[in-house]
């Protein structure tokens, strides 16, 4: 496949799409073609967002997993994608664990992970267009606290029981 790009913000563009191994064999052909000069290692050092793309993909796989498992609902078969759906929380975890976004991951993850089978198809295409409107591309690196606890609280409006553990404070009269 050959892509014809015009300016460097456009080739850029088109790497940080690419997988991180995929994107460092592609920006050492483009310095190869064009010539390497300051000026264009100076503008690689700012533009590429190695990060972004696998965050950008896995993000992309959570979302997709939730559409999936929405003809399976309430069944058995929704057991194969929530098991999927907890692990690429996880893995969001591992690959992220400053980002803001993690906090509305593990408030869906708890829930999913004790009444997952307990929801609806369209509880879950709720909940998958809540998570797309957080993936806004001005959103997703600069995201709000106020936009993240907004963010939990819709889930919680959807029916989702993002704190389903109890916790019991005893007084002294009671221990």
């Amino acid at each position: 496949m050959t892509v014809r790009v015009s300016t460097w913000q456009e080739a850029f563009n088109m790497v940080n799409l690419l997988p991180n191994i995929e994107q460092s064999r592609l920006i050492s052909a483009l310095l190869r073609k064009k010539g390497s000069n300051l000026e264009t290692e100076n503008y690689i050092q700012t533009q590429r967002v190695v990060p972004t793309a696998s965050r950008q993909t896995l993000y992309q796989s959570i979302l997709t997993l939730m559409q999936e498992v929405q003809p399976y609902a309430k069944t058995s078969g929704a057991a194969v994608y929530l098991n999927q759906l907890l692990y690429k929380m996880l893995e969001w975890d591992k690959q992220y664990p400053e980002d803001p976004i993690l906090e509305v991951l593990f408030a869906l993850y708890d829930a999913l992970s004790v009444h997952g089978f307990s929801y609806s198809g369209e509880q879950f295409e709720a909940a998958r267009e809540l998570l797309a409107r957080l993936n806004q591309p001005h959103l997703f690196e600069d995201i709000s606290e106020e936009a993240i606890t907004d963010a939990i609280v819709t889930l919680e409006d959807i029916g989702f029981d993002t704190l389903p553990y109890t916790i019991t404070v005893l007084s002294d009269e009671e221990m």
